[in-house]
């Protein structure tokens, strides 16, 4: 079960150094079904930047729960 939260602390670390490409997706996802093609869309900035926080909230959690599976239970 650790496994899953060693995951999630390794996609957390992801997603602070390279926040731009996953927010990017997000938006050509949102942009399905508008004239605007996916190519041309950019994500804002403040979506990047919540991507970033996300990122050590991931990390923070997942580790929690590595340390509580392994030596708390």
């Amino acid at each position: 079960m650790s496994s899953i939260f060693v995951g999630n602390v390794a996609v957390g670390a992801v997603l602070v150094r390279y926040a731009y490409p996953p927010s990017r997706i997000s938006e050509q996802l949102d942009a399905v079904g508008s004239e605007t093609p996916p190519h041309a869309v950019e994500p804002a900035d403040w979506k990047v930047n919540l991507t970033k926080v996300w990122g050590p909230g991931m990390v923070v959690l997942g580790a929690y729960f590595v340390v509580y599976g392994l030596f708390l239970q």
